[in-house]
């Protein structure tokens, strides 16, 4: 994988590379990438001081996991993730379908 600025001059003397382009070029980025880690919340404020975007601080999850999204300076999306539970499908499905506490 490489993650870098693009450079329009490579891109154009290259084939490999003509198709590819920033999420500065795209308007936004077309993934997200996604890292489990021993603890999100660590990550995810490490992350903050080392330049990236605060998209969605970490939270739990309704599938089990403590999930984060940051945004890096080059545009990209990150998830920071820990598995808190293992759950089944329909532990899942149960937890997707309960009404949401409003504070």
């Amino acid at each position: 994988m490489c993650l870098s600025r693009e450079e329009p001059r490579v891109r154009a003397a290259n084939i490999e590379y003509s198709t590819l382009a920033s999420p500065g070029t795209l308007g936004g980025t077309t993934c997200i990438f996604q890292v489990r880690v021993p603890d999100a919340d660590d990550a995810f404020e490490r992350a903050v001081r080392a330049g990236a975007a605060p998209s969605l601080p970490p939270a739990d999850m309704f599938w089990g996991d403590r999930y984060g999204l940051l945004q890096d300076p080059f545009g990209y999306m990150w998830a920071v993730t820990t598995v808190q539970e293992i759950l089944t499908p329909e532990q899942v499905a149960a937890r997707l379908n309960m009404p949401v506490a409003r504070k």
